[in-house]
Parts: structure tokens; sequence; C-alpha cells
């Protein structure tokens, strides 16, 4: 077989030679290599050994040499690993690092512990951009004892490239634990300093370069800058301590001149221009510094940015790719939720506060407890938006337990509380709220819900008047005092609040979008008004403010209903069977409705009708007990004076139950049914309607009990 050599036949001579040689273990260990090792003091120590200065074609020629006296034979041959390393040396200095790492392979399979090819092959890796496989080469290398300082240094470089801040000053440490004296090291380690926001560190170590500058060309023009550069943050840092960002901002500025690609510093002035209400130039900066450093703080604060100028996804953007570089940043998390509510995803917003809470890792350490306890305290109003409120409050427990100062968390607790009927916690929280000046407002106007709910009119009036003294604009507590003062009889001063109310208009505030006429309330407060003037037997002004309210909402199918019932009262009965059917369409499962129609028909004698309408409301409410009087009623005027018994039977049931004022009406008119048709049981039930006091039950009880 005939066998041709040259660098394409470079694997298959190693395999062969690997096959010959492979039990055999050389006795130098590859020290042939190294005549002396060099001197500490010398400004480019340590040097390993290369070859004499050669051009790319005698290095090709070289190689071709290698390999026709290298010709596998018969016979057992040894090529000692020095001679591998050697021609991947020149290799590597002309450039060919692909190459030059297949013959550090090589050598390296020959004799395993030889530090050198690991650490020459780590130089090729890096240079080929295969810098996990450099940083596993460098420690090697380290392993088996190579000049220790310049490999850790050599590895801290590659890990920076990584972003790898905590691992590169550990070696850079460790380099200079063994050659103080070395500069660059310092620089390297001053750079590293900076990307881990450790600035006074840096600081530190860039002065040391400098002033040691004489001692040898370790210390370049940009190591110069970044003194500079770092003096001036630092001045920048003391401006902002002192509350004064302007003058922060002007360091920074001058910081930035000297070292324009340190994204940090535009992430500090982005951090200042935003306190600043410049929103376009901390935009700008969080940009600069997203682009040069990929900082996940920079798109935090870049998504906080978007997310007050109402680009909801473009700021759950920015809070994605902070948490893809890196996923233990809870602030990210936190803010993602917020915007993920604003979107109405209360499921990813409560996951995102879940792992907020559980990672627990925010950008100032200072602040974990505080945006932990925002963290369940969001968590917890998602909940109450889903009404789960028991685990709400579970959430508002922990957050107050983080920050009991916090009176936000009181109303929200206390809003729960009043969901779970829970009235009394609920007013001694919204108390809470008020003694920490939160929300103030809005807990007396809520705290005056409550109180109207118990029937507790005056101090739900004073609590509502509290809301208007502390904020005038907020419409929803006049409405609410009105109603109050209705329960009183106070109409005039109710259709007064209600006048200022409507007045003043009514807005909603839909997350960060800037509040908005609110339509829905403008029409309640209305017909809120109108059934106060309709009280007050001003009917054609009520019907006007129905009529407004109605133009508003015209699917509000109580709008319609209580206009109905008013024209019914003024007998525009055609007027009021419109609005009945108008609001049936819109709720037709509304058993009220049917009955107030069934009474309009009763109204104008057309039985038939109304005694359809009864049985509707019945069949939609079997426990109606006015619809089952009223039905009688109407059977009693058809003369079926045993099916009104049975009505009358079931309303008197159900109005023993609840000790309704129309108990002696139900009796009278049963005795009455019975004695037509002679039933026993007549005077009985005549007899409890005079005890009861029933109108003209008493000559009833003579005619037909003598």
């Amino acid at each position: 077989m005939k066998y041709v050599y040259g660098i394409a036949a470079t694997t298959l001579f190693t395999l062969l030679l690997f096959q010959a040689c492979k039990n055999y273990v050389p006795k130098d260990n590859g020290q042939d290599v190294v005549s002396s090792k060099p001197s500490k003091n010398s400004p480019e120590s340590p040097k390993v050994p290369e070859p004499e200065k050669e051009t790319p074609k005698q290095v090709s020629q070289e190689v071709k040499a290698f390999h026709k006296t290298s010709k596998p034979v018969a016979r057992k041959v040894f090529v000692k690993s020095t001679d591998y390393f050697k021609h991947g040396t020149a290799l590597a200095k002309v450039g060919n690092h692909a190459l030059a790492i297949k013959y550090f392979d090589t050598s390296l399979t020959t004799n395993n512990t030889y530090y050198l090819a690991y650490y020459h092959r780590a130089e090729s890796k890096e240079r080929t951009k295969d810098y996990s496989g450099a940083i596993g080469d460098y420690t090697q290398s380290i392993r088996y004892g190579y000049d220790k300082d310049e490999a850790f240094h050599k590895r801290g470089n590659v890990k920076l490239k990584l972003h790898d801040y905590k691992g590169a000053l550990a070696d850079f440490d460790s380099a200079i634990a063994v050659d103080g004296k070395r500069t660059d090291y310092k620089a390297s380690r001053a750079k590293a300093r900076m990307k881990d926001k450790n600035f006074a560190g840096a600081y530190e170590d860039l002065l040391e370069t400098k002033e040691a500058e004489a001692q040898g060309p370790d210390v370049d023009s940009t190591s110069k800058k970044l003194v500079e550069a770092l003096a001036n943050f630092n001045y920048a840092s003391d401006e902002i301590k002192s509350n004064k960002p302007k003058e922060a901002i002007e360091y920074i500025n001058r910081a930035i001149e000297l070292a324009p690609d340190n994204g940090y510093f535009y992430y500090k002035r982005a951090e200042l221009k935003s306190e600043m209400n410049d929103v376009e130039g901390a935009m700008a900066d969080y940009t600069h510094s997203i682009e040069m450093e990929k900082d996940p703080e920079a798109y935090n604060g870049r998504g906080l940015i978007k997310f007050q100028l109402v680009d909801v996804n473009g700021a759950i953007k920015d809070y994605d790719d902070a948490i893809v570089n890196d996923s233990l940043f809870s602030e990210a998390y936190l803010n993602r939720g917020i915007a993920k509510v604003e979107l109405g995803d209360l499921d990813g917003a409560i996951t995102d506060f879940s792992v907020a809470i559980r990672v627990k890792k925010y950008e100032d350490a200072s602040q974990e407890i505080i945006l932990d306890a925002l963290a369940y305290l969001e968590r917890g109003k998602c909940y109450s938006k889903q009404g789960k409120y028991k685990e709400a409050i579970a959430d508002f427990n922990k957050s107050l337990e983080l920050d009991p100062t916090n009176g936000s968390i009181f109303y929200e607790r206390a809003v729960a509380k009043a969901e779970l009927g829970d009235f009394e916690g609920s007013m001694d929280d919204y108390s809470k709220a008020i003694d920490k000046d939160k929300m103030v407002a809005e807990a007396f106007n809520n705290r005056g819900l409550i109180k109207f709910q118990l029937v507790d009119y005056q101090g739900s009036i004073a609590d509502f008047s509290k809301a208007i003294e502390a904020d005038s604009s907020l419409s929803e507590a006049l409405v609410n005092r009105a109603s109050a003062k209705t329960e009183t009889g106070d109409l005039e001063g109710a259709l007064k609040d209600y006048d200022k109310a409507i007045e003043t208009g009514f807005v909603k505030k839909e997350g960060r979008k800037a509040p908005q006429k609110d339509p829905t309330k403008h029409s309640q407060a209305l017909l809120k008004r109108a059934n106060a003037k309709y009280k007050m037997g001003k009917f054609k002004e009520a019907i006007k403010d129905f009529d407004e309210a109605i133009a508003i909402n015209d699917s509000n199918s109580q709008a319609y209903f209580a206009r109905a019932n008013l024209k019914q009262d003024i007998k525009d009965y055609p007027g009021a069977l419109t609005d009945y059917e108008k609001s049936m369409r819109l709720n037709p499962d509304d058993s009220k409705l049917y009955f107030n129609r069934a009474t309009l028909y009763y109204e104008q004698k057309n039985y038939d009708l109304a005694l359809t309408d009864y049985n509707k409301a019945i069949e939609l409410n079997d426990k109606f007990m006015q619809a089952y009087h009223n039905r009688g009623a109407v059977k009693e005027e058809l003369k079926q004076y045993a099916a009104a018994i049975e009505d009358y039977s079931k309303a008197i049931q159900l109005e023993k139950e609840t000790e309704d004022a129309m108990l002696p009406e139900s009796y009278k008119h049963r005795g009455l049914c019975r004695a037509k048709i002679s039933e026993k049981g007549s005077c009985e039930d005549l007899e409890n309607a005079v005890k009861l006091k029933a109108e003209s039950a008493q000559s009833l009880l003579a005619k037909y009990c003598k």
C-alpha cells in the first residue's frame, strides 16, 4: 500500500503513531522544551518557548519535512510530545489556530500532563472563540504546574468575555496573589470590578496601575482614562447621595466622555434622567446600556419607562429580556406581573409575583423587604379580582408582616373582608388605612358604604362627608351621601348632593391610562336623582332624568323599569307598557317586571293578561309572596274563589315567615273567599284580620259570622 504524506495525511499519521506509542511513557515529560524558567522581573514574563521567527512558507516546508521524517515503519517509533508542540506553536504564530489545536491535541495524547501544550492550546481555542474549551485548558495548565499567575490572568480574561465577573475576579485575585507587581493584572481586575459594579475597588486598582506606570509598559491610555472616568463617577455618586441629580449627571457625562464603552455609566445616567422626567433621554441611555452590556437591570429600567408611556407590551418584552439574562431577577418578575395585570392576564401575573416572592433577588438589597411586601400585595389584589378573597387576605396578611406601615395594604384587605361579609373587620381596616393617610377619601367612602349596609345611615353620612372633604372631586361619595340622606327622609339634601355630583362629573381610571369620563356612573346618578324627584312628586323632572339616563345607556333594564313605574303612577299606561317590554327584552328573567306589568293590567281590569304575568312572576320566583297575594286577588275578581283561597294561603305562609305588612289583608281576603263558597275557616280568618287591624275586617266579620 502506498502512503502519501503531507498536511492532508496528518490525521492518519497521528492514529498510526498513537497505536505505536500508546504503551510508551516518555521519561522527559516534555522538559526538554524549557531550557530555563523565565525571570519574574522581565516585563514580558512569563514566556513560553517558541521557534525562531519563521515565514509562513518556512513553516509549511518544516511541517512537510516533519511528516517525511516521521513516516511510520515496521519497528516501534517514538516521537516526542515536544515535537508536536513545537509545530503547534509555529502554526499558531502564523494564525493557523485550527491546525495548531490538532498538533496540541496530539502532543497531549502523547503526554497528557504537558502543561505548555494545554496553555498554548487554550490560547488557540480563545482565538477561535471556543471560550469554554480555553477555560478548561488554562485550568489543566495550572493543574500540571505552569507559571500560574499568567494562566490565572488569561483564564480570568476569558471569563470576562463570558460575563462570569465573579469567576474572573477570583482568577485575577489569584494572579495578583502570585505576582502583585504586575500592573496589567490589576488593570484587568479593575475591568472585572467595574463589570461587577465595584467602582471603588476598580478605581483603587486603576490608580495603582497609574502610579506604577514607570515600572513597565502595562498601563495604556485606556487605563489612564478609566482612572479619571471612575473618579468622576465617584463624584457623581456623592452628588446622588446628596440628592443633586443635575450635578450628578454632569459628572457622569464626563465619565462617559472618558469611557464611552462602559454601559453602566449610561444605565446610571438613565436612572437620573428618569427621576428628572427626561423620559426620552432615559430611554436612549437605557438602550445604549443594553447594546453594550445586555444588563438585566437596564432592560428592567427601560421596561419601567415603557410602562409609564403606556407601551405595556413593549414593557413586557423588556422584562422578558431582563429575565432571559438573569432568571433570578425578582424585580423584573414583579414588574412584569404588574404589566400583565394591566392586560388582564391575572393568572400570568400571579405566576410572576409568586416567582418574585420565591427568589427574592432585587437590584437594591436594602429594598428587598419592601419589594417582597409589594409582591404579596399585588398578588393579593389579583386574587381579589378573581373572587378568591381568602387567598387575597392571606397575601395581604403576609404583606403587612413585612411592611406594617403601608396603609394601602389595609385598604385592599378591607375590600376583601367586606366581600366575605366581615364588615367589622373591614371597617377596622378602613380605619387603619385612614390612620396611615393612604387612600383616605376612598377609605372613608367605602367605610360609609358598609355603615349604610348596616343601616347606620347617620354614620354613613358622616363618612361620606369626610370623603368629600378629603377629595371634593369624588362624585361617588356625593351620590352615596345623597342615597343615605334619602333613607333618612332628607330628600332636599339628597337632591343637592345629586345635583353637585352630576355637575362635577364622573371619571374612571384604568391602570396607567389617563382618566376618562365614566358614562355608566353618570347614568346611574341620573337614575338615583330621578327616583328622588319621583318621591318628591316632581314627576316631569324625574321623567327628564330618566330620559337622559337611558339616552346615555340604553342597555340598562332597571332604567326602563323605573321609568315604567313612574309612567304607571301618572296613568301613562301605553308608555309604561312600552318601557316594561323594553326592560323584559334586556332582562327576561326578572320576576319583578312581570309582577309590575301584571299589576298594571289589573288596574286596567285586564284580568287575563294580569293572570298570565303573575303566573310568570311566580314561575321565576316561587317565594314571591306579593305575587301570590295579587294573583289571588285576580282570581277573586274572576270569582275563582277556591283557586284564590290557594293563592292567599301560600301568601299567608310566606308572610308569616317574614312578618309582612300584607298579612292582615291576606287573612281578610281568604276569609271572604271562604265565606263566598261556605268553606270552613272563614270566620277564623276574619277574626285574625280583625286582630291584625285589617281595614273593614270588622264589618265583614259582622256580616258573615253572626
